[in-house]
């Protein structure tokens, strides 16, 4: 018996893969017989700049400076560091990028806790009207994120999650179903307080939203005042081609929700940015917001997001580069007619909609040295998801590729 337990399942449960890790370099994990793995998980969506790199190497640096302080951590609500403005400031200028509105940054440990402050702050701004999310949505498993996860309703009844009223709308695939949503945001704009969306649904089978289409949302949400939150967790820092998916839009949503790539999975490590709408009214009117960890703001995570950052910056002509090699990859070698697939970037879903088959195949591309993410939304909605560690050669793509698309 494990002395530890592994989260999210049975506590007698065992790690999935079965394989113990030992090392890592570039897009491959390495077992403790020295057996090599592609990462076509980027570790579950976290490390789109791989391992044990050049980024991993400024990563120690600049840790050691931070250690050598002997200030590893710092207690966020009693003391300021000037790592707390130079990365807030640096972030929002990325994510403005001159054209959208974002003035603050608020720093939390994970995903799941950036969705929980989001929850907080659209009840502050809206009270208790009720939430707005997709049916295959995926927003973590703190109290909030069940309470807006549409993909985990039936799985978290047990918790009883929802403290506020929560309605899961089916992600249109039409026009036809788009204008059923702005017509159902029209009809009901009165009792919504927030609406929660993942820009591109990565948990639930990857599926992006048309700019059109979030365009025309985000336009109807101003209209209406309804707080607009999106989740770009999973499709933050180049995972989709640009910056951030809103960034194919013509304005940014209220709440932007980060975490994953912000520090390559480095340490645990999120944050929560507002646009100048929510932090004014939030400043004016003075709230008290009821959130704290006391490792937000943790020296030594907001420096891994820093250098992160920095070397993003650096690098953003060959991120663009390489996602747009391995989207092309991706697509010539599956557009055949014959598979179903569906994504943006380096964030595909390939539809089977058999879990068993799912399953099967998941299996021997593992035996066969091809870590992948598989998918399923009930029994009818199943896949394989790729998400490529953003700096895997074009070569390792296509032949990784080659070999997946001869198991379908």
């Amino acid at each position: 018996m494990s002395a530890y337990n592994i989260p999210m399942g049975s506590v007698n449960q065992k790690p999935q893969t079965g394989i113990q890790v030992v090392r890592a370099v570039d897009s491959f994990l390495y077992d403790d017989k020295n057996q090599r793995y592609l990462d076509l998980c980027s570790g579950l969506w976290n490390n789109s700049f791989g391992y044990a790199n050049e980024l991993s190497q400024q990563l120690e640096a600049d840790f050691k400076q931070v250690l050598q302080t002997g200030v590893p951590f710092l207690d966020i609500h009693s003391y300021g560091h000037p790592l707390y403005t130079a990365y807030a400031e640096k972030l929002l200028d990325f994510c403005n990028d001159g054209k959208y509105d974002f003035e603050r940054v608020t720093y939390t440990n994970s995903g799941s806790e950036s969705t929980e402050l989001a929850v907080k702050y659209v009840k502050h701004l809206r009270g208790n009207r009720k939430l707005i999310s997709f049916a295959t949505g995926y927003h973590g498993t703190f109290f909030a994120g069940m309470n807006v996860s549409g993909l985990d309703e039936i799985v978290t009844e047990d918790y009883h999650s929802k403290a506020t009223e929560c309605t899961f709308l089916q992600v249109p695939k039409s026009e036809a179903e788009e204008a059923a949503i702005f017509e159902y945001v029209r009809q009901n704009h009165h009792d919504i307080g927030g609406f929660f969306l993942e820009p591109v649904i990565g948990s639930g089978g990857v599926y992006p939203f048309s700019p059109t289409f979030l365009n025309t949302l985000l336009e109807l949400l101003r209209k209406y005042d309804i707080i607009s939150v999106f989740d770009e967790v999973a499709t933050g820092f180049y995972r989709t081609g640009s910056r951030f998916y809103y960034h194919n839009l013509d304005s940014n949503p209220d709440l932007l929700l980060l975490s994953k790539a912000i520090n390559n999975g480095a340490i645990p490590f999120g944050a929560v940015v507002m646009s100048h709408k929510v932090s004014r009214y939030l400043q004016n009117s003075d709230v008290h917001v009821e959130h704290f960890s006391t490792q937000n703001g943790n020296l030594l995570g907001v420096q891994s997001a820093l250098t992160t950052l920095e070397y993003i910056l650096e690098n953003e002509e060959l991120l663009q580069t390489q996602v747009n090699t391995i989207e092309k990859t991706i697509l010539d070698l599956f557009s055949d007619g014959r598979t179903k697939i569906h994504g943006k970037g380096a964030m595909y879903s390939i539809e089977i909609n058999d879990l068993a088959k799912v399953i099967r195949i998941w299996n021997e591309l593992r035996e066969n040295g091809i870590l992948v993410y598989y998918y399923s939304a009930g029994q009818e909605q199943s896949g394989l998801t790729l998400f490529p560690i953003l700096l895997t050669t074009q070569r390792t793509m296509e032949k990784s590729m080659k070999f997946i698309r001869q198991k379908l």
